[in-house]
């Protein structure tokens, strides 16, 4: 059992408090049930912490295409 280390378990706390932050000013893109929570040190492996920050980074942008959505290009006939 590998341990997360300190930059991966910043990078997870940062991406919580990312989606903590949308979670209040835009409620309905962010699933239910996501509940905000300090991440630690204590008993996160790398794989569960890899995990959980491809997590954070799909609902992120899933969230960013909805508020950004790209401009439709006119194509020419």
């Amino acid at each position: 059992m590998i341990l997360a280390t300190t930059k991966q378990i910043q990078y997870l706390q940062d991406l919580a408090d990312r989606a903590d932050y949308l979670k209040m000013r835009h409620p309905s893109l962010i699933p239910q049930g996501l509940c905000h929570i300090k991440w630690d040190n204590e008993g996160v492996t790398s794989d569960k912490a890899s995990r959980c920050i491809q997590f954070y980074n799909e609902i992120l942008r899933k969230a960013d295409v909805l508020l950004h959505p790209m401009p439709k290009e006119d194509l020419p006939a």
